[in-house]
């Protein structure tokens, strides 16, 4: 790697990095908070825990892992001139943290879609086959088949200069050679397509569902579960847009290399797709939690519970304190009025000795 400056190429802007800098900054806190927010709501409410709470929680741990291990690094890169100011082994931890999270939110959302799916078609056989081991498993497996995935340019990969920078990037062209687009092509299109044709398939089948109020027996006689049903196709159902919007610049940069659409593409073409590519995949660790805490109403109650916790321990230390200064009036005033008596008699004294 060299030590030339990314703006001796006239390639990218110095103000422009200078102000994702900043917001990969505030971007990063903020997953940060409502993700750890989100968890502390799980796990006050884990006596609840439910097939659809594995898989919220498996989202969860992915935007966190996100948060610490992504968005701060590229913050760090920007705001340094995109030059890579740790280690290449830390470019690798880096960028396969990120490929693991990437996908990982892919299949977790494919699991959710899925289970929300099969308990709104299929609620008797859902409710026998379907336990809490089981979605573990699920998970499991997601989570393995995420990190071997990302292990292969972890253990092969390395760093590289590009466009005269020294920027945390993968090559894996001395490993693969030729046989580098095969790779990608099972490594990416083979993941992506089977799992989005998934959850396209079951979001319609959902959808369709609602429309004809099939749900269950309990909404054709006009109660509450099939309104609880239908709120929560929706959040699934905005969990699924989110993600397709803010994944849409990635999944497109990786098939336009494989199918080679970017050869007449200029250079402030490919900064604009880099810019949104790595903005929108962070944001979408901040729209899910925000996206669950909102729609949740279990997180809504347990968000007014703890509001309401935190009231009654701000309350009592002010009436602690007001009763801790109180006790300290009365106990100066009494002893002034000590202080006094003993004057008064020590005068008395003094007046009958004269």
């Amino acid at each position: 790697m060299n030590e030339t400056s990314a703006y001796d190429s006239n390639y990218y802007d110095p103000t422009v990095d200078k102000i994702l800098a900043v917001v990969y900054l505030m971007l990063a806190i903020c997953v940060l908070f409502f993700n750890s927010l989100e968890a502390y709501l799980m796990i006050r409410l884990r006596n609840e825990r439910s097939v659809t709470t594995v898989f919220t929680c498996s989202l969860t741990l992915t935007d966190i892992s996100m948060g610490f291990m992504g968005i701060p690094f590229s913050a760090i890169a920007m705001s340094q001139q995109r030059r890579w100011i740790f280690k290449d082994v830390m470019c690798n931890i880096s960028g396969f943290f990120i490929n693991t999270c990437t996908f990982t939110s892919l299949f977790s959302i494919c699991l959710i879609t899925v289970n929300r799916y099969l308990a709104l078609i299929f609620p008797i056989k859902y409710q026998r086959f379907m336990t809490i081991r089981i979605s573990q498993t699920a998970v499991a497996v997601v989570w393995a088949i995420a990190g071997l995935r990302s292990s292969v340019p972890f253990f092969f990969g390395k760093g590289y200069s590009y466009y005269e920078t020294t920027l945390c990037s993968w090559s894996t062209k001395d490993v693969f050679g030729e046989q580098e687009i095969l790779f990608y092509y099972l490594l990416f299109v083979v993941p992506f397509c089977l799992s989005f044709s998934a959850i396209v398939f079951c979001s319609l089948h959902m959808v369709i569902a609602l429309i004809k109020r099939s749900v269950t027996k309990r909404e054709a006689k006009g109660g509450k579960g099939g309104d609880k049903e239908k709120e929560a196709v929706i959040t699934t159902l905005l969990i699924i847009f989110a993600f397709i919007g803010c994944y849409f610049c990635y999944y497109f940069a990786i098939f336009g290399y494989l199918f080679d659409i970017f050869t007449m593409w200029s250079d402030k073409n490919f900064l604009f797709l880099e810019i949104m590519m790595f903005l929108t995949i962070y944001m979408n660790s901040l729209f899910n939690p925000m996206l669950y805490i909102i729609r949740n109403t279990k997180y809504k109650k347990e968000l007014k519970l703890i509001k309401e916790e935190l009231l009654a321990k701000y309350c009592s230390k002010k009436r602690a304190g007001k009763g801790s200064s109180i006790k300290f009036k009365r106990a100066s005033a009494v002893s002034v009025k000590s202080t006094t008596a003993k004057r008064d008699t020590l005068l008395t004294v003094a007046d009958d000795n004269l």
